[in-house]
């Protein structure tokens, strides 16, 4: 039976969520057994139903959250995906991530919160990632609209068209090549100032957690506190000191940011440039030597992930022709899986692109 129907009447009797329509209280036993049923055999479903690497209901095209997700076939695997990044958060007590523990926060008692310091609250995202050794994902995220911090938070990051220059760059040089690098975790790398703490509704941990941190006795009005010692993501503050961090790093190396280009990076005398998009490095090189500098410069303190063929950056898929001198920019199944999630239908008039302009008499 098709999902939409389920919830169809629900639905209505609410505003629009700005990401599905699904409703945010919980379903009855009835639907809760019905998504069970409908996601059975989901992670066989082909690309288009993983758009933007989220899980996306096949019927509705609404993106699914993690307390919709732990409602389905798949609940086992995401409360694993949970507890896996919990431990990968705090100390590793728990999990079975192969990520080193950041202790990037820490559970306490609700007393530790300080007079006139104000928690925010736990946003899951969960999302689907079929090509990962482990498919399923959870990430925590803080609620940064309820952070105050009066120091700067914005962060100089490469512009589209500084990306595209750099790929054309890359092939009007004699030479050249392209490579990706990704910082693991870069976020959570960072030192904070001081710490800001968290609210998590107990209905979002899992019970071996609970157990192995003791938090029974730590809980308030059905909710634990968190304090978070280091860079987070959804924190205003996290990328502007994970940048500022980054920058101090690199500088000893010889590499700096350009002044009057955000996002784009050069070495004093190495034949090296590279695109900082977030924790994505798009890098320009002429000699292999020069690009693994780089990487060994950045592996003195951060876990890095590298591609030497420079096949996807920025969700963008890069089809390189190095010897004709061309590349070949495309994002495949793109627009096909946004009018599946937003369920645009076909108009029964086209609409063309470019318009075609008829001057009036």
């Amino acid at each position: 039976q098709p999902l939409g129907p389920l919830l169809k009447d629900s639905a209505r009797r609410r505003p629009y969520r700005r990401r599905g329509y699904i409703p945010r209280r919980n379903p009855s036993n009835a639907i809760a057994a019905q998504l069970a049923t409908h996601f059975a055999n989901f992670a066989t479903l082909p690309m288009e139903y993983h758009a933007a690497n989220a899980v996306v209901d096949p019927e509705t095209g609404a993106v699914l959250e993690y307390r919709d997700l732990i409602k389905t076939a798949m609940k086992d695997q995401y409360i694993q995906a949970n507890i896996d990044e919990i431990g990968r958060l705090t100390d590793g007590r728990v999990g079975s991530s192969k990520s080193a523990p950041s202790r990037t926060m820490e559970f306490v008692h609700f007393s530790k919160l300080p007079t006139g310091k104000k928690a925010t609250y736990l946003r899951i995202v969960a999302d689907l990632r079929p090509q990962k050794e482990c498919p399923y994902r959870v990430r925590w995220t803080v609620g940064g609209d309820k952070i105050v911090y009066h120091g700067e938070v914005s962060t100089p990051t490469a512009e589209m068209i500084t990306t595209k220059m750099l790929l054309n760059s890359v092939i009007s040089t004699r030479g050249a090549r392209f490579m990706t690098v990704d910082i693991r975790d870069f976020y959570l790398s960072s030192i904070m100032p001081e710490p800001e703490f968290m609210w998590v509704p107990v209905s979002l941990i899992p019970a071996e957690v609970m157990n192995a941190y003791n938090l029974h006795d730590k809980v308030l009005n059905g909710k634990v506190l968190v304090k978070i010692n280091k860079g987070m993501y959804g924190l205003p503050q996290a990328g502007r000191l994970a940048q500022e961090q980054l920058i101090e790093h690199l500088k000893p190396f010889g590499y700096a940011p350009c002044k009057r280009t955000p996002g784009l990076w050069t070495h004093e005398w190495r034949p090296i440039t590279f695109s900082l998009t977030v924790d994505d490095f798009g890098v320009k090189y002429v000699g292999k030597e020069h690009a693994q500098h780089l990487i060994e410069s950045l592996e003195a303190k951060y876990a890095v992930t590298k591609d030497w063929d420079g096949k996807l950056y920025c969700g963008i898929q890069l089809d390189w022709n190095y010897n004709k001198r061309w590349v070949d920019l495309s994002m495949p199944r793109y627009v096909r899986e946004m009018l599946h999630r937003f369920q645009h239908a076909t108009p029964s008039r086209p609409e063309h692109a470019p318009y075609r302009f008829t001057q009036k008499k």
